[in-house]
């Protein structure tokens, strides 16, 4: 059939026919470029964001800890510079908690990370109501304190016990709390070591593949153009 077609035609089958395998060739290692690719934007995107949430949601709760700290002494009263960074701490806190809070919850879907997240929203659940009973009785005993009674006024006094006996209970849900942080982290670090290797086996395969491919690609190439010529002289 070759030998029937013109010069002009056998060289046209045959640079159609290697422009073919080129073509397949390299369809095969954008694909698998692609494929290194979307793991690397999950990586970034997914992963990295978590960790930075869960590190903000982290850091948020400390702050606030900071904050109880300092509203449970009465210096905070006698103080306005020392009353006005506590009450900064607190403010602050609240609104990176509550906001990475919320991108956590929305964000977490592997199954280990959300067995992890519910347990810290058992123990969220109840601090963060918590939290805001002990900002509100800090607020009245900062009124109290504004309109001119003492300290040492059995009113006030009774709100620090109450503002106690919350951040004794605040307390004790932060470790627990900062620990699953921490917990979290970690399982989302082994996550990301573990789409590494994938992507690092990926790239490893697809050398091999490109070199396989071109190396066969060059071969019938070979054949060809030897087939060819054969066929024209």
């Amino acid at each position: 059939m070759i030998k029937n077609l013109k010069i002009k035609s056998k060289l046209y089958t045959a640079f159609g026919l290697i422009m073919v395998l080129m073509t397949i060739f390299t369809i095969i290692v954008f694909a698998n470029l692609k494929k290194i690719e979307n793991k690397t934007d999950q990586i970034i995107e997914v992963e990295l964001d978590e960790i930075e949430n869960i590190s903000f949601l982290r850091d948020g709760q400390k702050e606030m800890g900071v904050a109880l700290r300092g509203m449970i002494s009465n210096i905070i009263f006698e103080n306005k510079e020392f009353r006005e960074k506590h009450e900064e701490y607190l403010n602050h806190g609240m609104k990176e908690w509550d906001e990475n809070y919320e991108k956590i919850d929305k964000s977490f879907n592997d199954e280990n990370e959300r067995e992890l997240w519910n347990e810290y929203i058992e123990l969220s659940k109840p601090w963060r109501s918590g939290f805001d009973e002990f900002h509100a009785l800090y607020k009245q005993k900062l009124e109290l304190y504004d309109s001119g009674i003492e300290i040492s006024d059995d009113k006030i006094k009774t709100i620090d016990k109450k503002m106690y006996d919350q951040f004794e209970v605040l307390f004790e849900s932060y470790l627990p709390m900062s620990s699953l942080s921490d917990e979290m982290i970690h399982k989302v670090h082994k996550i990301v070591d573990i789409k590494k290797d994938d992507i690092d086996k990926l790239q490893t395969s697809t050398k091999i593949e490109t070199i396989l491919l071109f190396m066969g690609s060059l071969i019938i190439s070979v054949f060809l153009s030897i087939f060819i010529s054969k066929q024209i002289s």
